[in-house]
């Protein structure tokens, strides 16, 4: 059970690095835009609030897989992570300082590959939880094609 601690703790760390990167991302874009003299620059606010909102997802969604064993919750954690990184680098060519920009993207892209590669330790137990109400069913299945014989 500690390396599990240990698991939840490094892809807590990971999910305050992206979003520490993030914000000093951030403050930094809208002072350069408000140096330009634009007040409020929309796509600006919308991209930053999606990325904030998708990353409160997938944390949300990765806690509730790994502490109730959930396995729809396990998938929209991947979905939503996938969906992130590919807009951010869909962002990313006409971003400010890009490579500012990928600051906060490099943790993303680490903590996805950190939780694949850390797949076994968390998703076997929800895997034969799922299967084993699977196999109940088809174990109910096979007695009663016997008793129909």
């Amino acid at each position: 059970m500690k390396k599990f601690y240990q698991f939840y703790l490094i892809f807590c760390i990971f999910t305050l690095l992206e979003i520490i990167a993030a914000i000093i991302y951030i403050r930094m874009s809208i002072k350069e835009v408000k140096g330009k003299g634009i007040l409020v620059y929309p796509a600006l606010i919308y991209a930053s609030v999606g990325y904030f909102l998708g990353n409160f997802f997938t944390f949300t969604s990765l806690s509730f897989a790994v502490i109730a064993q959930n396995y729809n919750a396990l998938i929209f954690y991947f979905y939503l992570s996938c969906n992130i990184i590919l807009s951010s680098f869909c962002y990313a060519p006409f971003s400010y300082r890009s490579y500012l920009y990928l600051t906060f993207l490099m943790p993303q892209i680490l903590e996805v590959l950190f939780v694949f590669y850390n797949f076994n330790l968390y998703a076997r137990k929800i895997l034969f939880l799922r299967n084993r109400k699977i196999g109940s069913d088809i174990r109910l299945k096979k007695i009663l094609n016997v008793s129909k014989v």
